[in-house]
């Protein structure tokens, strides 16, 4: 399918809007709220490093890379919820097979919501893949998350890294996945666990990612 791209100029604009977005990841049952460290206020140091809630603390001996992807609203245009909840299944049934294939490590629920006023104000639901390493590269699998969000209208996707030796140093990255689209890039961008804000949904159910009896499967806890 063909996708109407945003212009350059709405890509520059929108930059600021991705980068500064809040992130839940389900984890350990609960939500874990990411954001830019600067859009929050925050510095980072040790004990707000996603690195103790996504990745592998002192035991983490490689980078860990965790892409996150929607199936909502192709390239920003608002559509109906059965249209968004009929490509999120999608999405998740696609994401199972690339984990039973060994493409992704882990998949885990996630959520966009605003900063403030949280999923009661907006709350777009996707899913945060960790990318498992072939070789000693995850550009493979990174491809297929890649993939996955092109199949879906995304304009780009979130890369979340944490690399090891960095005492817990965690970045943020908007990666575009359609040429032309260059203004959206974010690199590099330091990540913090923040405070939830006014409202976070109870359980991934409740956030709209068709989330029942998927633990066993995906691997999740």
């Amino acid at each position: 399918r063909r996708w109407r791209l945003p212009s350059r100029e709405d890509a520059e604009r929108l930059r600021p809007l991705w980068r500064d977005a809040t992130l839940g990841v389900w984890s350990g049952g609960e939500w874990v709220v990411l954001q830019h460290a600067a859009a929050c206020g925050e510095t980072p140091h040790l004990e707000n490093s996603p690195e103790w809630r996504l990745g592998r603390g002192g035991a983490r001996t490689t980078t860990t890379r965790v892409v996150v992807v929607t199936a909502h609203n192709p390239m920003g245009a608002p559509r109906d919820a059965a249209a968004n909840d009929a490509a999120t299944r999608t999405l998740l049934n696609d994401a199972r097979a690339l984990h039973e294939d060994g493409v992704f490590e882990d998949v885990r629920p996630c959520v966009s919501v605003d900063a403030v006023g949280g999923a009661a104000a907006w709350c777009e639901p996707g899913l945060a893949l960790t990318l498992a390493e072939t070789s000693g590269s995850n550009e493979q699998a990174f491809v297929a998350a890649a993939r996955l969000a092109r199949s879906h209208g995304q304009a780009a996707v979130y890369e979340l890294t944490g690399t090891r030796g960095t005492s817990g140093k965690w970045t943020l990255a908007v990666t575009p996945v359609f040429p032309g689209l260059d203004g959206l890039a974010v690199l590099d961008a330091p990540l913090v666990v923040r405070q939830p804000p006014r409202s976070m949904p109870t359980d991934p159910r409740e956030a709209g990612c068709f989330w029942d009896g998927e633990t066993a499967v995906l691997g999740l806890q």
